[in-house]
């Protein structure tokens, strides 16, 4: 017996099926550098699927339960070479990343609409003496995403994870220098 079925993947689907064509309709918007909405001339122009606004874009992640855990609540940001990107919907907290060495001190409650009380904080390269926004070096890619948060979710899910260089650094200052990472 043959059966032609072809399976779109989430991306396949976001760039077919809910993207119409038409800028902004389903608050997705196509970047290839000539849109046609208000400030299409800043866009990246390459060819990614962005959403913008309030556009109903949230996926279960990491879990098959339903309704989805809350934990597993993600938003899709766009396809991106073809891959999905997503963003956590809400803060992370010990339930996922687990109980990794956490900075002292609290966020300041300007960066975040919710309750501050139960978010903990981490800190970016391990501890309170040896602290940079060396991205390869810090604690929170080695141990706790690229560890904790990996075994949490199981091999299915992390093995539907790309590893991707993104550029997150910013400026170190060391003996009162700053040099750009």
């Amino acid at each position: 017996m043959y059966f032609d079925v072809a399976l779109l993947t989430l991306a396949d689907y976001i760039t077919t099926e809910v993207y119409t064509g038409t800028d902004g309709e389903n608050g997705l918007y196509y970047h290839d550098g000539t849109g046609t909405y208000t400030n299409a001339d800043q866009e990246a122009g390459v060819n990614s699927y962005r959403f913008s606004g309030d556009p109903n874009n949230y996926v279960c992640f990491g879990s098959d339960v339903t309704p989805c855990p809350y934990d597993n609540l993600y938003r899709i940001i766009g396809v991106f070479d073809g891959q999905v990107k997503l963003i956590k919907h809400d803060y992370a907290g010990e339930s996922t990343l687990g109980t990794a060495p956490s900075r002292n001190g609290t966020p300041s409650s300007s960066y975040y609409k919710g309750s501050l009380s139960s978010i903990p904080t981490y800190y970016w390269s391990g501890s309170s003496s040896i602290e940079s926004n060396i991205w390869s070096n810090s604690t929170l890619n080695t141990e706790i995403l690229n560890g904790t948060y990996l075994n949490t979710i199981g091999g299915e899910w992390a093995s539907m994870i790309a590893t991707i260089e993104w550029k997150v650094g910013g400026q170190i200052q060391q003996n009162n220098t700053i040099q750009r990472n």
